[in-house]
């Protein structure tokens, strides 16, 4: 997944951190199966931290 991509996904999350990840796939034009190891990897990485409302 490219930096615009994650930056998007990001921003998706942000508004919406209860979208179904293949909503997300579709929205990203990728693979759902990415975007559940991106979203796992930006957990790990600390940059996903809480899925509350802000």
């Amino acid at each position: 997944m490219s930096k615009e991509q994650e930056a998007a996904l990001l921003r998706i999350l942000e508004q919406n951190g209860r979208i179904d990840t293949s909503v997300l796939a579709k929205m990203l034009n990728e693979d759902e199966e990415i975007v559940k190891k991106t979203i796992k990897r930006l957990e790990e990485d600390k940059i996903i931290l809480s899925y509350g409302r802000l």
